[in-house]
């Protein structure tokens, strides 16, 4: 059994899905979060959740569509919901469209000559109007000559129809059993037979005759339509239906004449999308040797980016050094001026002392000259003294002994 948890999980997953969400799917989002589940719990989960609103009788279900699950609401309520995209809803599917449809919903993959070999009629417009509303698609090419293309139908028919997939479609011995032993409102001649066409398609042709429809006799045909309504409604009905079978009749014609239009424009896109997918490959080849050719011009660029930055580098410290031998020569100028500034002063100091010898020099000769005058003065006067002393002497001896000096 199934935890809460994980119930609680599985809704709220399949609730946030804007599409419809597969079981793996579900699985992967909730293994990649770190808890386990397998696919046969996320199952049992959807099945227990729509026993829960069943019986709580909610509005809503959790329906397998597409092959994945969806929230959508009970058909009990659907004519509620109608009203509510009553002006949104699209346009309905034509009667040949429908019938083109059925066709490839049961024969798939098919070609387009095939469809119209069922049909009796051209069906391009038709075709082309169902792939526009995302009803069929093209699943490849037929190995047939001509390799004509093969259509099927899509996701979006099996949610339209609200199926999970085309196993669900009922089968064509089914239908022909309804066809055979239930009257209903709105079957042709025309239906019966292209029922048969189809039904009839792939089966051998012993058991192609137990499927076929045997229609009523005209008499029982009269029958019935007296007891549904009077003559006169059904002849103005049928007047009504011819004219618009004679209008569509007409549609279609223009249409198909459009279509050969379109198709021969188609052509022509084709050639011209060759030609321009040949050129495309020839630029691609281009910009594929331009690209080559960009990284090494690139590389090159990039060399030379570097070369520039270890020149720029290299200039910087050249700059630096002619900056330092600036700084250099500026402080040996400055002092190669002091020096010269110094000589000067040893200059004048010298010119100082010389003048100063000299001076000295001058000086002393004076002193030696003045000296000697002083000397010689001296001597002189020495010389006088002594004289006058001895004369003196002379002098007094003479008193004494009475001497007299003769006269010179």
């Amino acid at each position: 059994m199934v935890s809460s948890e994980l119930k609680a999980i599985v809704e709220s997953v399949i609730f946030a899905s804007e599409e419809e969400i597969g079981s793996r799917q579900i699985k992967e989002i909730i293994d990649s979060s770190g808890l386990r589940i397998s696919v046969a719990e996320i199952e049992e989960a959807v099945r227990d959740l729509n026993d829960e609103y069943r019986k709580e009788g909610r509005a809503f279900e959790i329906m397998s569509v597409a092959g994945g699950f969806s929230y959508a609401t009970r058909k009990d309520y659907s004519r509620f919901v109608g009203k509510l995209y009553e002006e949104k809803q699209r346009k309905k599917l034509s009667q040949s469209a429908i019938e083109t449809l059925s066709i490839i919903a049961y024969k798939q993959p098919i070609t387009r000559n095939e469809i119209e070999f069922v049909r009796g009629v051209n069906v391009d417009y038709i075709v082309n109007s169902l792939l526009e509303r995302d009803l069929i698609t093209i699943q490849g090419r037929a190995d047939s000559p001509g390799r004509p293309i093969l259509y099927g139908t899509t996701k979006n028919f099996l949610k339209v129809l609200g199926l999970n997939s085309l196993e669900d479609l009922p089968k064509l011995k089914e239908i022909n059993e309804i066809l055979k032993n239930e009257e209903i409102e709105g079957i042709t001649e025309a239906d019966i037979e292209l029922f048969n066409s189809v039904s009839s398609g792939g089966q051998a042709s012993s058991e192609s005759e137990d499927h076929q429809l045997t229609l009523i006799t005209g008499e029982e045909q009269t029958t019935r339509d007296d007891e549904r309504t009077s003559d006169a409604e059904d002849e103005a009905t049928d007047a009504e239906d011819e004219a618009t079978d004679d209008e569509d009749e007409a549609t279609d014609d223009e249409d198909e004449a459009t279509d050969d239009e379109d198709e021969a424009t188609d052509d022509e896109d084709e050639a011209t999308d060759d030609e321009d997918e040949a050129t495309d490959d020839e630029d691609e080849a281009t910009d594929d040797e331009d690209e080559a050719t960009d990284d090494e011009d690139e590389a090159t660029d990039d060399e030379d980016e570097t070369t520039d930055d270890e020149d720029e580098t290299t200039d910087a410290k050249d700059e630096t050094t002619d900056a330092k031998d600036e700084t250099t020569d500026a402080k040996d100028e400055t002092t190669d001026a002091k020096d010269e500034t110094t000589d000067a002063k040893d200059e004048t100091t010298d010119a100082k002392d010389e003048t100063t010898d000299t001076e000295m020099q001058t000086g002393a000769e004076d002193d030696a000259h003045g000296n000697n005058e002083i000397i010689k003065q001296e001597g002189s006067f020495e010389e006088g003294v002594r004289e006058e002393e001895r004369q003196d002497t002379f002098g007094q001896e003479d008193r004494e002994d009475g001497y007299q000096e003769p006269q010179q």
